[in-house]
């Protein structure tokens, strides 16, 4: 009897300390996390230019209510930045109050880097 009940109290822990369920670390109240949009960095040249925009996201998870504005589209980005080539790009994201998945309240920013 004591086996089957170490087993089971080592088995829980070991499905809720897991991170491997998830694709990135999330946290219940506040989440900060930047993630590389693109992975190949050969060749990438050292000294660029950067520019960045954000799109805001409120999200209530019980009536499934979603708003989003702005725009954090590469092109326009590089447009407005005068970033002819882009080399590469990070994804940040800031999230507070991560019920269910996503946020409450959620900020998207994209980082290009180029020349």
């Amino acid at each position: 009897m004591k086996v089957i009940y170490y087993s089971s109290v080592i088995l829980l822990m070991l499905l809720t300390v897991t991170s491997c369920s998830q694709l990135h670390p999330r946290g219940l109240i506040y989440s900060h996390v930047t993630t590389p949009l693109d992975v190949n960095f050969s060749k990438t040249p050292a000294g660029m230019n950067h520019g960045d925009a954000s799109i805001k996201h409120i999200h209530i998870p019980y009536v499934d209510l979603d708003a989003i504005w702005s725009s954090n589209a590469i092109g326009d980005i590089a447009r407005e930045n005068g970033i002819e080539t882009v080399y590469f790009a990070d994804l940040e994201k800031v999230s507070f109050l991560g019920l269910k998945g996503t946020g409450v309240w959620n900020k998207y920013t994209v980082h290009i880097y180029g020349k």
